[in-house]
């Protein structure tokens, strides 16, 4: 996390969830694509992968659910916490149009919105692993980003 970031919430004095410190991803051994997610208060066993194509959506999911936690205890009568049940669902539920969307068809078109470097270099190391009959075309553009 760029220092600019943690000095701007030090600043607005907000309740900041930082990952590793505040939540955390623990992917089970041997492959298992299962995970677990622990919180301030919340825990998650077994959970299934998201639906949602690469590595990066554990961090991304682990994320939302800080993020929903954190709702949670500031409006709590308006947001519970999920069962398990309810979080599984949703990690084999979600879709994302344009984050590694495959349109089928001849061509096959594959859809990313990666806005950044990080996410480019994710699509890329996505294409290169997806078999392909000929070639590949693609286009693209991310946003400019600054050294923290």
């Amino acid at each position: 996390m760029p220092e600019s970031i943690r000095a701007a919430v030090a600043h607005l004095g907000v309740d900041a969830r930082w990952p590793d410190a505040d939540f955390a991803v623990r992917r089970h051994a041997g492959g298992d694509p299962r995970w677990n997610f622990h919180s301030r208060h919340w825990r998650y066993a077994d959970l299934p992968p998201s639906a949602l194509i690469g590595e990066i959506q554990y961090s991304n999911a682990a994320t939302s659910l800080a993020a929903l936690e954190a709702l949670a205890e500031v409006r709590p009568q308006a947001i519970g916490r999920p069962g398990a049940t309810e979080v599984a669902r949703a990690l084999r539920e979600v879709r994302l149009a344009g984050r590694f969307q495959i349109v089928a068809g001849a061509p096959e078109w594959i859809l990313d919105v990666a806005t950044n470097v990080a996410a480019a270099e994710g699509a890329a190391a996505h294409l290169r692993a997806t078999p392909c009959a000929g070639g590949t075309n693609a286009g693209g553009g991310c946003t400019a980003e600054t050294a923290p």
